[in-house]
């Protein structure tokens, strides 16, 4: 596998789209200070699990790259179709599993996913099963 830093216009916007739809997972949002958004917060998380992940995968590659939040990504990400949404949250994903398993960045871009795709058109018409 690969890891790459996914851009911060690209952690800002998933985190953006899970805070407007109340999309947390487990282990995901804890605020510490108060002069940041919940977006702001949980894109922090994902970049550094993003960070860790190319650093285990390339060591002494990335090094300590602060992250700066981007402001006008909040419209880009709820103007994205669910595909598009599924498509970005898989690529942070894939990108920010080098060092360990389970992290909040993978359980928080599952959560987007599953968010997503019930977005799908016609998934609410599907038929749970076949008879």
């Amino acid at each position: 596998m690969s890891a790459v830093l996914c851009s911060f216009a690209h952690i800002s916007a998933l985190a953006e789209y899970a805070v407007v739809h109340q999309i947390w997972a487990r282990g995901s949002y804890t605020r510490d200070d108060i002069n940041k958004t919940d977006a702001e917060v949980l894109a922090e998380q994902l970049f550094a699990e993003n960070l860790r992940s190319v650093n285990a995968r390339y060591p002494r590659k990335a090094g300590d790259v602060p992250f700066i939040f981007s402001r006008d990504t909040r419209a880009q990400a709820l103007a994205a179709s669910p595909v598009e949404i599924i498509k970005a949250a898989e690529c942070l994903a894939y990108h920010s599993d080098e060092h360990r398993s389970e992290n909040v960045c993978t359980a928080t871009c599952q959560a987007i996913i599953k968010h997503a795709i019930r977005l799908l058109p016609g998934y609410e018409q599907a038929s749970w099963g076949w008879q």
